[in-house]
């Protein structure tokens, strides 16, 4: 069963194929004739490039060669589905949706948070600061889970980048931040606290791998393979596809035109 993977909700735009399948694990002490069968994900190619407002000219094709590759059989989609940028989001969750609608692929989403998080090493887990940009000088900020709490969920707060400081408790000690290079500078961060790079985190492929082997994904997902296959079934035109609609932590700022400006002038005008 292959996976299509696709992300253009953070800095960096990525892709990947990745493959699930059933193994045979041999037991030390086993009685039975048949083994008990395990799920592999395996990483067949992986590519990742700084996003650039450019998701329109560089996704697509990268696309087409991971479909390529596996013949055009796609049984499961995932997409990070915001926060970000309203352009990539909208270019990415739109090719997943249009894959999905024409192969009767499923589709599985994450936030933003959520993907951030589980790019994390296991040692960068509980000391860790993640944060989005959210336009202008906003960033949202999503503290480390303590253990003993028993909220844990996805949440969030929306500050000032100015107001960051005062939120370093003494069990943060890292951060992780979706911003380019170079746009260190305007966080202000104390000097104890240490930025984490691309390097210290894992790959796209590794990320989304860890996202569906997770327990809490498997238990909301027993289904996971029996849907795949049932969907494979569907008639294309089923309406009953599932459809991922893009997350934003503001609403879009479009600004108009001034041409559209006037002709709303003159219409108004016109009923008055």
């Amino acid at each position: 069963m292959n996976i299509l993977a696709i992300n253009t909700a953070t800095q960096r735009t990525a892709v990947a194929l990745l493959k699930m399948r059933e193994t045979q694990k041999k037991q030390k002490a086993q009685k039975m004739q048949m083994a008990p069968s395990t799920t592999q994900i395996i990483i067949e190619v992986e590519k990742s490039w700084p996003s650039d407002f450019n998701e329109a000219e560089k996704l697509l094709p990268q696309i087409k060669k991971i479909l390529d590759r596996a013949k055009r059989d796609i049984s499961v989609i995932f997409v990070v589905s915001g926060p970000g940028s309203f352009t990539g989001l909208r270019i990415g969750v739109t090719a997943a949706n249009t894959i999905a609608m024409a192969s009767g692929a499923k589709l599985i989403e994450c936030d933003t948070f959520t993907f951030m998080k589980a790019r994390l090493p296991v040692k960068f887990k509980k000391n860790t600061l993640i944060i989005l940009r959210a336009g202008g000088e906003n960033i949202a900020v999503q503290m480390p889970f303590v253990p003993g709490k028993t909220d844990k969920t996805i949440n969030y707060k929306l500050i000032k980048i100015n107001e960051l400081p005062g939120l370093f408790k003494k069990n943060i000690k890292y951060v992780f931040v979706d911003i380019k290079e170079g746009e260190e500078e305007k966080y202000k961060l104390p000097k104890t606290i240490k930025w984490l790079r691309e390097n210290e985190l894992l790959t796209f492929g590794e990320t989304v791998k860890a996202i569906i082997q997770d327990k809490k994904f498997a238990k909301s997902h027993r289904t996971f393979e029996k849907s795949c296959r049932a969907l494979k079934k569907q008639h294309l035109a089923d309406e009953n596809i599932n459809i991922v609609k893009p997350f934003y932590l503001q609403p879009p700022r479009i600004t108009k035109s001034k041409k559209s400006i006037i002709v709303n002038k003159k219409t108004r005008k016109k009923k008055t």
